[in-house]
């Protein structure tokens, strides 16, 4: 497992290296309800995106902007549920748990 800081420590007594998580034999990945729960949080930011990329169509001027922006938030969240579901940003901390950046 790559540790999490690779940096020089600069303290004597230990105290950073405590905080570092040590060589793991096994990380504690997110199980099948954990990919699952991705895979359904990344299918209902998509089509809500989407939805509202359309919607914004149907609606007046000056609401229009709110429809974009909700549609450009749920977008960029769905490539986040994207990564963690493919196995891309995450790192491992202290416990040797998996911890995702990307979100």
């Amino acid at each position: 497992c790559p540790r999490l800081f690779k940096t020089k420590m600069v303290q004597d007594d230990g105290a950073v290296a405590r905080l570092l998580p040590a060589d793991c034999l096994a990380i504690e990945e997110i199980g099948a309800a954990g990919a699952i729960f991705d895979v359904m949080a990344w299918l209902a930011l998509v089509i809500t995106a989407l939805f509202m990329a359309f919607k914004a169509q149907q609606v007046e001027e000056w609401m229009r902007k709110y429809y974009y922006l909700n549609a450009y938030i749920c977008g960029v969240a769905s490539f986040s549920y994207f990564a963690m579901f493919s196995g891309m940003g995450w790192e491992t901390i202290m416990g040797c748990r998996q911890f995702f950046y990307i979100r």
